[in-house]
């Protein structure tokens, strides 16, 4: 009995040291994917800034936009048919400014982080040794810890409950004793008595 508490309080505070969130392994599993790919990444989102916003030797596609909502506004000026033209063209080329403006920002959050990518790597062993032990899942792994957890409360409770019943039989053994020893010299009274009656 004292191995298995040994095992279960093991058990438990293994799993509870590792604090595990429902579903992680999922989450770092596809931050794993985008560490391990940053480069690729940044270098593709580069890219496509290049195309959007040009380079010093050539316009990108908003430049281009920019320049043919201008010649259709001038046009739209002398034809008022070309109106809904110059429009689309201007939504196009405020939507490539926005979307230029978004991708920038994005590409500041792709950089190549060794540290994150180990740190991400130690905690998928980690999670993948619990999962080898105690579940396929972080569910099942919290659940079986739950488990391991109540039986052992209640293997340390059963020792209070002996406890408790060793004292009590003890108790209950002296008072026997005693009511047992007043019999019996209630019984050697009795016996006295009758001899001189006799």
């Amino acid at each position: 009995r004292r191995e298995r508490v040994d095992l279960l309080e093991y058990q438990v505070e293994e799993i509870q040291s590792a604090r595990l969130q429902e579903g992680e392994s999922q989450a770092l599993e596809q931050r794993r994917k985008v560490v391990s790919h940053a480069q690729g990444i940044m270098e593709r989102l580069t890219g496509a800034l290049a195309a959007l916003n040009g380079q010093e030797d050539f316009g990108g596609a908003a430049d281009l936009l920019g320049s043919a909502s201008n010649s259709i506004s001038y046009a739209a000026q002398l034809d008022e048919s070309l109106k809904p033209y110059a429009d689309r063209l201007g939504e196009l080329y405020y939507a490539a400014r926005e979307l230029a403006a978004d991708l920038a920002s994005e590409e500041e959050s792709y950089q190549f982080d060794p540290a994150e990518q180990e740190a991400i790597e130690a905690r998928l062993d980690l999670i993948h040794r619990l999962k080898q032990k105690y579940g396929s899942t972080e569910e099942e792994i919290l659940e079986y810890a739950e488990k391991a957890r109540q039986e052992l409360e209640t293997i340390q409770n059963a020792d209070q409950t002996l406890a408790e019943l060793d004292l009590k039989l003890h108790t209950l053994y002296k008072e026997a004793r005693d009511l047992a020893a007043v019999l019996t010299q209630t019984r050697l009274d009795a016996f006295e008595r009758m001899n001189r009656e006799i």
